[in-house]
């Protein structure tokens, strides 16, 4: 798999999940915040909008980096096993993510200050 084809079906998909994850705990503290669900769906808009801006312009450019990293070092401490295990990792860090979020509720995502 070439390094255009691995990011393209790694980096896409990974924005998305912590962007979904993102949306799950920032609609969980603007419920208890803003009672007016006209207002609460356009502070949402906003803030959604704004996350798909800091994902396009930070967290894709850095996962492309980390990706790139990861697999560089997984490959030649590991070979090709080592990349397989990078690539697990990274499967298994978004994995327990959604556990919690989905199983616990997306509040124990935050410092317990923030709850």
């Amino acid at each position: 798999m070439g390094t255009k084809t691995r990011r393209t079906f790694m980096i896409l998909p990974l924005c998305l999940l912590y962007l979904n994850v993102f949306e799950e705990v920032v609609v969980y503290k603007v419920r208890d915040l803003v009672p007016d669900p006209y207002l609460r769906t356009a502070i949402l808009l906003a803030i959604f909008a704004a996350g798909f801006t800091l994902v396009g312009n930070l967290l894709a450019p850095w996962l492309v980096s980390l990706l790139e990293t990861g697999h560089k070092v997984s490959k030649r401490q590991g070979g090709g096993g080592g990349t397989a295990v990078f690539y697990a990792a990274m499967l298994a860090a978004v994995y327990a993510i959604y556990y919690v979020a989905y199983v616990r509720g997306p509040q124990h995502l935050l410092p317990p200050s923030w709850r």
